[in-house]
């Protein structure tokens, strides 16, 4: 094994687990499919940057969802796709806009979402 195929492990059998820290979520691409897959949301506020540090960004996250298999996304549009996932843990579902790619590695995208 090597060490990136450990982390694929990882992040498929513990992160993005929903028995462990992720959830499902609904992916709805504009040309596209709505598909459910896992995700890490990050419900905390997204601090600003410096020239805007007394202001909160309100109703913004950050997901982070598999590249890989069938459960995750091979492309991203940003400020075309959406998601949909309760704003808070119990809630209802509620559709995000995908604003921004904040990350994208070998094995995922971490994306900047808001209502």
């Amino acid at each position: 094994m090597t060490f990136k195929s450990l982390v694929q492990d990882d992040l498929k059998n513990v992160f993005l687990n929903t028995n462990e820290f992720a959830e499902e979520i609904v992916y709805m691409p504009k040309n596209g499919t709505a598909k459910t897959i896992v995700a890490l949301i990050s419900r905390d506020r997204i601090e600003p940057v410096e020239e805007n540090r007394y202001r909160s960004l309100q109703k913004e996250c950050e997901v982070i969802i598999s590249k890989l298999d069938s459960n995750g996304i091979s492309s991203i549009n940003e400020g075309q796709d959406k998601v949909s996932f309760p704003e808070y843990e119990g809630g209802s579902n509620k559709d995000w806009a995908v604003l921004e790619i904040l990350k994208a590695d070998t094995v995922t995208w971490t994306l900047r979402v808001g209502m």
